[in-house]
């Protein structure tokens, strides 16, 4: 298992954040939300405050959490699947 620095984190960050940049703009998800945590099988709480921060959540209680994420999740499926890129 890998030990990640914070410059590590920084970096995946920024390239996260790119990707779910064009992935909004092109499909109106945010395609950083499928990145999920081997532990939790879930975004970090760091995503959710970012999405937060964006103002796309109201606020960060559980279930305003789970329906975002059900949301993103699908978008994007439907998305992939499509074949798009």
């Amino acid at each position: 298992m890998y030990n990640w620095s914070g410059l590590d984190r920084a970096i995946l960050g920024d390239f996260l954040g790119y990707i779910s940049m064009r992935s909004y703009e092109e499909a109106g998800f945010m395609a950083s939300a499928l990145v999920v945590s081997r532990s939790e099988y879930k975004p970090s709480d760091l995503f959710f405050e970012w999405m937060k921060e964006l103002n796309v959540l109201p606020n960060t209680d559980k279930d305003t959490i789970l329906a975002f994420w059900a949301d993103q999740v699908n978008k994007g499926h439907n998305w992939y699947s499509a074949g798009r890129r």
